[in-house]
């Protein structure tokens, strides 16, 4: 960088909650953005289970999306609200 010459970039790119198939699917997103600078997601923690993609034509539509999703796991899995949560994360 012109401001910082002996600026230098530490990637931290390990991560130890996602599998490894979180992390591919995340590295392809990732892939989509414009970036300063590259950054590969990793895991140690193994490969780990199927990803249900869902598509949506607007925000609205991807919550009622998440939420029928979410309801209908309840019901079929006896499970309680409380088990669940959803996070996103918003670009502002």
């Amino acid at each position: 960088s012109q401001d910082f010459p002996a600026l230098k970039v530490i990637k931290l790119e390990q991560n130890y909650r996602s599998s490894g198939r979180i992390l591919k699917a995340a590295n392809i997103l990732i892939a989509n953005n414009p970036h300063v600078f590259e950054k590969r997601l990793f895991s140690e923690l193994g490969y780990g289970t199927e990803l249900k993609v869902l598509s949506a034509n607007n925000e609205e539509h991807e919550a009622e999306r998440v939420t029928g999703e979410l309801i209908a796991h309840h019901f079929v899995n006896k499970t309680q609200y409380k088990d669940y949560a959803i996070l996103y994360r918003g670009n502002h």
